[in-house]
């Protein structure tokens, strides 16, 4: 279990931390601000300007206190807190083994099978909806999660995956994602139209292949499987999940992201006091009504707001960059969270 998750968390992260930091970097020097990397794999850097400095771990600040980090990246505690604060979510419960699940997926009817605490998709079935699939969806999960460890159910929500990005308490970015797909063609089978290159992924798509068994899970919730030959024009998901590092497409909503979301997402980032914040809603229309959040990334990606697949490109880096050193807001810079 752990060789494989570091094996894929590895490959992921190699990608990640060195174009995260590396975007940082250019909007630093932009600006006259010092960049220094800490570690040679650019890991850990320090940003300094005039007498201040900042260090970082990934998209992680130090302005970032150890308590609000733990509670916004164990989705337990985040879902949590967030109820507290009357912020919309869908119902999520942590659970132990399949009898304890299945009683959830009968109330619920479509349920989330998430580990409490992994980043880019890694272990989430979405989508689940009936036993057969719960059972590939455990047995998932605990590629990722220990045997007999816990990990959260969720309440599935119908519409769009929107990753809302919070710089700054004030900034926001919004990107919608869409997961891989195909289109059938009424003669060749799924597994030749993967053979064939039929497939349809984002551009960030490359780094990283989805597991194999995320492939077949996301087929069976469809009624699906590699030897099936959906007729023409279906399009067919090749995962559960929409994150782009799996071959997800994304489509720019900064302009039109509603002010209820844009309201939700600082209150959200206030409360943690985290200036950098990734908050996952599912809406609808983002245009039109926030939806729910469903998760938060203490550690949020600045990269792929640069290069969306569709609409305009945008550098969260530079926001952080005006934030820390020339905004001269002295107070946001000295938030403290209100987890009480």
């Amino acid at each position: 279990m752990k060789e494989k998750m570091n094996s894929e968390v590895k490959g992921m992260k190699k990608q990640f931390i060195n174009s995260h930091s590396k975007l940082v970097k250019e909007a630093a020097e932009k600006k006259g601000v010092q960049f220094k990397a800490l570690i040679p794999s650019l890991f850990f850097y320090q940003l300094s300007f005039k007498e201040r400095s900042n260090l970082f771990c990934e998209g992680l600040a130090d302005l970032t206190p150890a308590p609000a980090y733990i509670a916004a990246e164990r989705k337990n505690l985040s879902c949590q807190f967030l109820k507290k604060w009357d912020v919309p979510i869908p119902e999520a419960v942590v659970m132990h083994n399949f009898e304890e699940s299945f009683d959830f997926l009968k109330k619920y009817k479509k349920i989330v099978i998430k580990p409490l605490n992994l980043a880019w998709g890694l272990g989430i079935t979405a989508g689940v909806s009936n036993k057969s699939v719960l059972k590939d969806a455990i047995d998932h999960v605990h590629k990722y999660v220990k045997v007999g460890g816990g990990f959260l159910a969720q309440e599935f929500l119908e519409g769009e995956d929107h990753r809302v990005l919070v710089v700054g308490y004030k900034k926001i970015f919004c990107l919608q994602r869409n997961p891989a797909f195909l289109v059938g063609d009424g003669k060749t089978k799924i597994k030749d139209l993967i053979k064939g290159k039929k497939v349809k992924t984002g551009s960030m798509g490359k780094f990283l292949k989805a597991p194999k068994n995320k492939l077949l899970i996301a087929l069976k919730t469809q009624d699906l499987d590699m030897g099936s030959i959906p007729e023409k024009g279906r399009k067919v998901k090749l995962n559960t999940t929409a994150n782009i590092h799996f071959g997800g497409f994304s489509v720019d909503k900064t302009n039109v992201v509603c002010e209820e979301a844009k309201v939700l997402a600082k209150k959200v980032a206030k409360k943690f006091a985290m200036p950098i914040l990734g908050i996952d809603f599912v809406s609808s229309d983002i245009s039109k009504t926030p939806g729910k959040i469903i998760e938060l990334n203490p550690a949020p990606d600045l990269v792929m707001h640069t290069n969306p697949d569709f609409g305009k490109s945008y550098n969260p880096a530079e926001a952080l960059i005006d934030f820390l050193f020339f905004s001269g807001e002295e107070e946001d810079l000295k938030l403290r969270p209100e987890l009480n």
